[in-house]
């Protein structure tokens, strides 16, 4: 028989609503005990914890690529006219 242990988790209180609105997103509910039927943190955290569900990074937004794209050739051309500007500063006058 496994022994179980117990923990302790400090959170803001927006963070436990946040984990309260995914045990309900998920319908992570516990078969048995007094909260049977409702859906609870515990019961999604156990789920995690067994693989019934799997935790994924959220999608990416493209228009935030999009963005970070822009500044990365952005910096490039910056990078480029500084090295041009620098150029011109090195020749000797005739």
């Amino acid at each position: 028989m496994k022994k179980h242990c117990i923990r302790n988790l400090k959170m803001y209180p927006d963070e436990w609503t946040r984990l309260e609105q995914l045990a309900e997103q998920t319908s992570s509910r516990p078969s048995n005990g007094p909260h049977a039927g409702l859906t609870t943190w515990p019961a999604l955290i156990r789920r995690i914890a067994r693989g019934e569900l799997q935790i994924l990074a959220p999608k990416a937004d493209p228009r935030i690529e999009a963005i970070d794209r822009a500044i990365a050739e952005n910096a490039k051309v910056a990078k480029r006219l500084d090295q041009r500007q620098a150029n011109l500063f090195e020749t000797e006058p005739a």
